[in-house]
């Protein structure tokens, strides 16, 4: 009896921890010349910051994404393609304000398991060099 028992409990937390929630694993993109240092200054180079978010929409709590975009989509969507390099890049997927608010609310309704979004937020600096 005791060994039943003791499977049980050890199925149970099995189970249990892949119902969990903690399922996301995000793979970042990056377009070509883009570093997350910086490089040495050059003559006639002009550096414009930048900063964007994005939610991105995932179900059964992290296990597959609705949305097909990517870090690499964001960043491109900031350039005009006339940067040489982005340096600086910082990428954060977190809870936003809304996000969270998803999550407490109607998470408790349908588990977390419909829809789960998080928010990724791209930073750096993108750097053109003038040689006129």
């Amino acid at each position: 009896m005791r060994v039943t028992i003791a499977r049980t409990a050890v199925l149970a937390l099995v189970c249990t921890s892949f119902a969990t929630g903690c399922l996301f694993t995000v793979r970042h993109e990056l377009p070509p010349n883009a570093y997350f240092g910086k490089f040495p200054s050059q003559p006639h180079e002009k550096i414009h910051r930048f900063k964007d978010h994005g939610m991105k929409n995932w179900f059964l709590a992290g296990l597959g994404p609705y949305t097909r975009w990517s870090s690499k989509d964001l960043l491109e969507k900031n350039g005009d393609g006339s940067h040489e390099r982005i340096e600086n890049l910082a990428i954060e997927t977190r809870f936003g304000t809304l996000d969270t608010i998803i999550w407490v609310f109607p998470g408790f309704f349908y588990g977390y398991y419909v829809w789960a979004p998080r928010t990724v937020e791209v930073s750096g600096s993108q750097v053109i060099v003038d040689d006129r």
